[in-house]
């Protein structure tokens, strides 16, 4: 059974982020572009005018210019049905923009911890590594919400015998049932954790076969993820105090009440660009550009230890 250093696998994106910056900074821009070419799109195809539409989403703003259209009058069926339509394939080209985005980013962590002499452009490729890691993900992503429906509906009836039962055990026993039901669906996506870098590094999809890889390991990964979970919520929570909290602070002192979320920030920002001044908008593209940044950090952080993990055992086995 093979063996892993957790501390060297936990600072394995941290480590990244010191050796090369400015590559976390272009990360954070194709973030940033990943998100809003699809906005353009929608406000391209709606016909709006208003760069303060930007913040809706693309049946919103296809909404918003029908309204806009015709002010003051309720916009007839045929308006709705041949908006809508035209936006269902802008969201299913969306849903598949940002997943292969998605691949991209997740590859260039990879490729900079398994082949760090590959730089290229940022570690930035679209090929078939991309394309595989695209299909893990959306793999990953259906199994994410079977399981969470599952978690709800084990949950649910449970908490329901818990509520209904009149005897102290029973109740104690649902809801230790509870918890191991959860404890029990973690332990199982620990032990998948490894796929990523597997389908990355041998360019074939690779779930199951993490399981094998994990196996003896499980707990080391635990504390692993666990710990890199938590620094990146502890950096997104910086992000949100250090730089959107006095950002809220000065834009509700000028313009209204006070609303402390990223998305009312980046939204109210938005909705003054058009009113306002250009500034607004360098302003608002500056915050967002930011948050992009810290979010690509934080995806470093969260996705080098499963690349060197998979590094690790592989040397090993």
């Amino acid at each position: 059974m093979h063996k892993f250093s957790v501390a060297e696998a936990f600072s394995a994106g941290v480590g990244l982020i010191e050796r090369m910056p400015w590559t976390i900074v272009v990360w954070g821009f194709v973030m940033l572009l990943i998100q809003i070419l699809p906005r353009l799109f929608f406000w391209a195809v709606s016909g709006d005018t208003d760069l303060g539409a930007l913040h809706l989403t693309g049946p919103d703003m296809s909404m918003a210019a029908i309204a806009g259209a015709n002010p003051g009058a309720p916009p007839t069926p045929d308006e709705v049905m041949s908006r809508l339509s035209l936006m269902s394939g802008g969201v299913a080209l969306t849903m598949i923009w940002g997943l292969l985005g998605a691949a991209v980013l997740h590859s260039a962590v990879y490729r900079a911890v398994l082949n760090p002499g590959d730089r290229g452009f940022a570690y930035l490729r679209l090929g078939a590594a991309e394309f595989w890691q695209a299909l893990v993900l959306f793999v990953q992503a259906v199994l994410a919400i079977l399981i969470a429906i599952l978690i709800l509906i084990v949950c649910s009836l449970l908490w329901q015998v818990a509520k209904v039962s009149a005897e102290p055990a029973v109740r104690v026993g649902a809801m230790l049932a509870m918890f191991a039901v959860i404890a029990l669906i973690v332990a199982v996506v620990v032990r998948f954790t490894l796929s990523g870098p597997m389908t990355f590094s041998e360019r074939a999809f690779r779930l199951f076969e993490s399981w094998g890889l994990t196996k003896g390991n499980g707990w080391r990964v635990f504390w692993t993820k666990y710990a890199s979970t938590a620094l990146v919520v502890g950096v997104e929570l910086m992000f949100l105090f250090l730089l959107l909290l006095p950002v809220d602070v000065v834009i509700s002192a000028v313009f209204g009440p006070p609303n402390m979320t990223a998305g009312a920030v980046f939204t109210k920002s938005m909705e003054l660009s058009s009113a306002a001044t250009p500034l607004l908008a360098a302003g608002a593209l500056l915050i967002a550009l930011a948050g992009c940044v810290i979010m690509a950090a934080a995806r470093t952080i969260s996705l080098a230890p499963s690349a060197a993990i998979y590094s690790a055992l592989r040397e090993k086995a």
